[in-house]
């Protein structure tokens, strides 16, 4: 006999035990395994009866579901707690959606070209701050004809503002900054790369140093920007110093401690300084020694190019930052040429919470008919179906009967065959999936309000309301 058989066999059998005897379980806030079953080299998943969030009590076991064998916590709370409530709506919408869809993303330069050919418009929007610091290589003066060394407004702010007003504040804005050296560099030049400036980090974190006062006069400039972000009441998704343990841009040349203290130095200045409390920090560098720590970052990113049309899931990558956050932060694919498999990913347990496709490269790196596909896939998030906690709670209308609704025990589901269903609470946290065709939920355990219950039939979602009352 296989081992794998023999392994699945054991673990059936102990479910079937366990079902037949009486227990119970305290408050949980994550699933709980109450056994494990083999469910075949494709999906790498476990079989489990799961408990719902929030469940106390005897017998609060619902269908079996089967999930990744990543056991996630995520953080509930931004890193700066004095966050504020824009900040705090996107993170939850965020935490919502991890590991059951995916939200599809594209840099500024790029993003008015993805409709014409997906149909849909990526729900994150990428923009880049290098323009506005002293050290921007690239001022045109008129006077030399040529570039000179100063910050210009490229409009990149306003025009976040502008579009997250326009979409109804349901888009993500999301910025990164390409940090062109304050000092150190030639005209004309990338001067955040490594080998296009002298600028030494190691200097600058080192306080009341000429390189220490050049940063914080950049880093106060940026702050200028990001509190026009914050007054206009737009939560933006930044991401600093990324990429560092490449070495390739100038905060990571002298190695991990000099670009975590920066970073240290920059998270201070912005919270504490500038009391900007609109950020959530995103951190896309991979290395055990370079990360600054879960206390001080929300996301961990990583930036794939794996090759032209290598629409791989990237799960060594994921599992990496998997490890480094030890399951605590929400794992996003913070730059891409390629976009994965959205399915493959969600199936091969690497449910990167957003893609960000780079510039040209989406159209570069992925085939339009792909680009097609992956934005009508309905585990992808777009701009026109965002399935925010405001969608879900309005027009409710479906041909899927929930009684008895109020319900206290046990909900009884009819309609026609579905092909996915999801419980989701008031704050948008997903409670309960499953593609079993099921037809009673049990509700004793949860807590008395009200929910959603989506019910997909192929392309189609049907919303119900659900009103528990014990």
């Amino acid at each position: 006999m296989h081992s794998i058989y023999k392994s699945s066999v054991i673990g059936i059998s102990f479910i079937l035990l366990l079902l037949s005897m009486n227990f119970s379980f305290a408050q949980s806030t994550t699933p709980v395994a109450i056994a494990e079953a083999e469910n075949g080299a494709r999906t790498g998943g476990i079989t489990i009866a799961t408990i719902l969030p929030g469940y106390s009590g005897t017998g609060c076991v619902n269908n079996f579901k089967t999930i990744s064998k990543n056991v996630y916590n995520i953080t509930p709370t931004l890193v700066n707690l004095n966050a504020n409530a824009d900040a705090k709506k996107l993170y939850a919408f965020l935490v919502s959606r991890f590991n059951v869809r995916m939200i599809s993303g594209q840099t500024s330069d790029w993003y008015d070209k993805i409709k014409p050919i997906a149909g849909k418009a990526p729900l994150l929007r990428a923009f880049d701050f290098q323009h506005y610091v002293q050290g921007y290589p690239y001022l045109w003066d008129n006077t030399i004809n040529g570039h000179k060394f100063g910050a210009e407004d490229d409009g990149s702010v306003q025009k976040a503002i502008d579009w997250y007003t326009q979409t109804g504040k349901t888009g993500i804005v999301s910025f990164h900054w390409h940090w062109h050296s304050p000092t150190g560099g030639q005209v004309g030049t990338n001067t955040f790369y490594s080998d296009k400036t002298t600028f030494d980090v190691s200097k600058a974190v080192i306080p009341g140093t000429t390189e220490n006062v050049n940063i914080i006069k950049d880093i106060d400039a940026i702050a200028f920007q990001l509190k026009r972000l914050q007054d206009a009441g737009v939560p933006v998704i930044w991401r600093p110093l990324h990429e560092a343990g490449g070495s390739w841009f100038w905060w990571g040349a002298k190695g991990p401690v000099a670009c975590k203290q920066l970073y240290q130095i920059m998270y201070d200045r912005l919270t504490t300084f500038h009391n900007l409390n609109n950020l959530i920090w995103v951190w896309s560098t991979p290395e055990t020694d370079w990360y600054p720590g879960n206390d001080f970052v929300d996301i961990v990113g990583h930036d794939s190019y794996p090759g032209v049309y290598n629409y791989d899931p990237q799960k060594s990558a994921f599992d990496r930052l998997y490890k480094l956050s030890e399951g605590k932060k929400i794992i996003a694919m913070s730059e891409n040429g390629p976009i994965p498999n959205p399915d493959d990913c969600l199936l091969y347990e690497a449910p990167w919470a957003y893609f960000m496709s780079w510039s040209d490269l989406v159209k570069a790196q992925n085939t339009d008919q792909y680009i097609i596909d992956v934005f009508n896939k309905k585990n992808v998030l777009t701009l026109e179906n965002p399935t925010s906690v405001k969608d879900n709670l309005a027009n409710i209308k479906s041909k899927y009967h929930l009684y008895p609704n109020p319900s206290n025990e046990i909900l009884d589901i009819e309609g026609p065959h579905f092909t996915f269903l999801e419980l989701i609470d008031i704050n948008g946290r997903i409670l309960f999936s499953t593609s079993n065709q099921i037809n009673t939920i049990k509700t004793q355990c949860l807590a008395n309000g009200i929910y959603i219950l989506n019910v997909y039939n192929h392309q189609q979602m049907y919303k119900n309301k659900l009103v528990i009352s014990h």
